[in-house]
């Protein structure tokens, strides 16, 4: 077995990841040293963020704090090319880092019999910061992980570890992210953070809102919310996004997976097909406006920072 990864439009033609460095880069050298400041961009915020000075994000937060979003999530605008066919799947799942409610994920797709329904990849890819002991990097170290994971208390998934454990790294489609997406009936999205008092937004619903295709969103309570209340179609009209507030993670994560099988009925047409391009287009357009006024929204942070440290 080897480690496979794919491709994935949204990181080269967005150009997202230099854009974050130049706002960074830019942010860093309007701060004084003597400051104490955090800057965070895409990653959430620590939850100690209220015993800084200034904080600077496009984090949602509760308090004061410079906020970047929603322009700075512009930065992730682009045109994805994509055959917009009826979907030969039922949905699309991709896990890159590993951890344990993500490993818990992927035991339940299992157990409810949706691995075969899905385009699914855990590719148990971790932050050098997360707290394992040890890097795992080939096949048989992640397989190692995968165990050593289990082993912190997910015995309840026995059955579905000891067939599994062996197929980590698991990959089970070819195609790049974004026709693999529009191959699918549906995204399911994990978000990089869901337990946090800050709602953080990464490249994975991003990339979801400018496919023609619903998703279901597992992130911080309230981010369907957030997202509804900036304009994007979150398809409500077919999606029941009421898990949005349920605070438990785990009831939310079995919530989601119910209206996950009660998708396997919905029917896609060429009518659908059409709707659905149209709504894409739609948060594409949102996207593109917010990339168009970030000048005017850096302006504005910069003269929030001098007036707080009188640079």
């Amino acid at each position: 077995m080897t480690i496979t990864t794919y491709a994935d439009q949204i990181w080269i033609k967005s150009g997202c990841r230099q854009f974050e460095a130049q706002t960074l880069s830019y942010l860093k050298s309007r701060i004084s040293k003597n400051t104490k400041t955090l800057i965070t961009l895409v990653d959430a915020v620590p939850n100690n963020y209220k015993n800084y000075e200034i904080v600077i994000t496009d984090n949602i937060l509760k308090g004061d704090y410079i906020n970047l979003s929603p322009e700075f999530w512009g930065s992730f605008s682009y045109c994805p090319e994509y055959q917009n066919t009826i979907p030969t799947k039922l949905f699309n799942c991709f896990i890159h880092r590993t951890g344990f409610l993500r490993q818990m994920w992927f035991y339940e797709l299992y157990r409810r019999g949706l691995l075969n329904y899905g385009a699914v990849s855990f590719l148990l890819d971790y932050r050098e910061n997360a707290g394992y002991d040890k890097n795992w990097n080939t096949v048989e170290e992640k397989q190692k992980l995968f165990q050593w994971i289990f082993d912190k208390g997910l015995d309840e998934f026995l059955p579905e570890h000891e067939i599994l454990k062996n197929q980590v790294p698991y990959r089970n489609f070819d195609k790049d992210l974004d026709q693999t997406v529009v191959d699918t009936k549906i995204s399911l999205v994990l978000e990089t953070y869901y337990d946090r008092e800050a709602i953080a937004f990464s490249e994975k619903v991003f990339r979801a809102l400018q496919l023609p295709r619903p998703m279901l969103l597992f992130s911080g309570i309230g981010s369907v919310n957030i997202l509804k209340n900036l304009g994007f179609d979150l398809y409500d009209d077919l999606v029941d996004h009421n898990y949005d507030y349920i605070e438990n993670p785990i009831k939310r994560q079995l919530k989601i997976l119910s209206i996950l099988e009660n998708f396997k009925t919905f029917e896609y047409s060429d009518e659908v097909l059409l709707d659905f391009e149209k709504r894409a287009e739609k948060n594409r357009n949102i996207l593109f406006e917010l990339k168009q006024n970030w000048p005017a929204r850096l302006e504005k942070v910069t003269q929030q920072i001098e007036m707080l440290t009188g640079k």
